[in-house]
């Protein structure tokens, strides 16, 4: 984004990143047209464009900023004196979904990327969300004394994780009730994790 865009007034330019995630929710990135983000954020094409450099560099930002904020709140909720992995995992997960029940649109927007596997930038959005995800070392200070493989055990529960997120996205393309979906899969998440728990501990005879 210009350096213009962040030194307008706060209410403009929340409108703007507002109607873009609208946009971005509803469409695919390649089909998305900045002129319904221009009518609905009543500017001018010109106006937008004093902001941004083209669709992919707004779009982009958006993606950065839902993540930026959705691993600040999981970094906020997760207590770090407490040195269990599988807590780690339980609140990060947990506290992601509260997240998006309070924020509905972030939701729909970031998911829809993700679901958007065709998308030009597709391979732009993923590598951002590695990226960011890379940064955010959640079990750092956690024990893994008692875990037999302490790598596979993280390798596993990514590939779980993973599953999780994708079920996020079907969930978001059917346009299921979310707070009864979080509550099932919450549950169905948390009983895998315990089963992984229970497999991967030292056993005292």
């Amino acid at each position: 984004m210009k350096k213009a865009f962040y030194q307008i007034e706060e209410s403009k330019r929340l409108k703007i990143i507002e109607e873009a995630m609208i946009v971005f929710s509803e469409e695919s990135f390649d089909n998305a047209s900045l002129n319904k983000i221009i009518k609905a954020a009543c500017i001018s094409k010109g106006g937008l464009f004093k902001y941004i450099d083209n669709k992919k560099d707004l779009y982009l930002f958006l993606v950065e900023r839902v993540i930026d904020q959705l691993l600040e709140h999981q970094n906020n909720m997760i207590n770090y004196d407490n040195d269990d992995y599988f807590y780690r995992v339980k609140s990060l997960i947990e506290s992601g979904l509260d997240y998006y029940s309070d924020k509905p649109l972030n939701y729909r927007f970031i998911m829809n990327v993700f679901y958007d596997v065709n998308s030009s930038v597709y391979s732009d959005t993923t590598n951002l969300r590695q990226e960011k995800l890379m940064s955010f070392n959640f079990t750092s200070g956690v024990n893994f004394d008692t875990f037999r493989y302490p790598k596979k055990v993280i390798t596993v529960t990514h590939a779980l994780v993973e599953g999780f997120n994708i079920q996020l996205i079907k969930n978001i393309k059917a346009k299921e009730n979310f707070s009864e979906f979080r509550s099932i899969l919450l549950n169905e998440f948390f009983d895998s994790l315990d089963i992984i728990e229970r497999g991967v501990e030292y056993v005292e005879l």
